[in-house]
């Protein structure tokens, strides 16, 4: 049991999903904002030539002046795999518990303070929110900043769809526990066209990566991306502040 309310991080990777974020953005911020003492959202943006930050300032002026959203860039478009972003904007995150949360996902109302809940008396847990194998779902998850240092993030090396199972076993073997969780009001996202094909070529990627993932682990290497160096911790601008970290 943790000896405090816990405090909460939304970790949003943007990589040209205007049409997304402009859907989802505005609503999670309003569910959230009760909350927003123990709640931030953090948003890494790879591609600013979409003029994303324009919209933020002139639709959400008060949540980034107020730290309630905070958003950083590289100031210039960067090519990087999702891991790598993910870890970014993870390691820019100021709060106890980090949530991935995608582009097309919604919070639900309320959602942070859900998500919360669940770690005030069990916070060794890794908390994943999903409908069905192939929801968009399945990549949010949650977990204590801590645990994530310790297994040293999203392993940026992988190529494929199998970097969330990953991280999720190597918690595992840390001690962290594997909660699914499918209460629907809290694990909404924009409906996406069903695709076989890449279904299948999911389903491939996946067990290629799952393979060598379990590889890495029988190895002993736990700790992923040289002992914990995740993201890209150089050259980040925050709008706010104005300042390269």
């Amino acid at each position: 049991m943790l000896e405090k309310i816990p405090t909460l991080s939304f970790c949003i990777v943007y990589q040209g999903q205007m049409e997304q974020i402009r859907q989802t953005l505005g609503k999670n911020l309003t569910d959230n904002e009760r909350h927003k003492d123990i709640i931030e959202f953090v948003l890494f943006d790879c591609k600013p030539s979409d003029h994303l930050l324009e919209w933020i300032l002139a639709d959400f002026y008060e949540a980034v002046n107020s730290g309630y959203l905070c958003y950083y860039s590289c100031g210039f478009d960067i090519d990087c795999n999702l891991q790598t972003a993910k870890n970014t904007a993870c390691f820019y995150s100021k709060n106890d518990i980090v949530t991935y949360c995608g582009c097309g996902d919604f919070t639900g109302y309320l959602g942070g303070k859900y998500i919360i809940s669940r770690f005030i008396n069990f916070p060794r847990i890794v908390l994943q929110q999903l409908k069905n194998k192939y929801d968009i779902g399945t990549e949010r998850i949650s977990v204590l900043r801590q645990y994530f240092d310790i297994v040293g993030g999203y392993d940026e090396e992988f190529i494929s769809d199998c970097h969330v199972e990953d991280l999720m076993i190597r918690l595992n073997f840390a001690g962290i526990h594997h909660v699914q969780c499918g209460e629907q009001n809290y694990n909404q996202s924009l409906a996406i066209e069903k695709d076989t094909f890449a279904e299948i070529q999911y389903i491939d990627s996946y067990q290629e990566g799952s393979k060598r993932s379990q590889e890495k682990i029988f190895e002993g290497r736990i700790v992923a991306n040289n002992g914990g160096l995740y993201g890209l911790r150089s050259g980040i601008l925050n709008h706010k502040s104005e300042n390269h970290h």
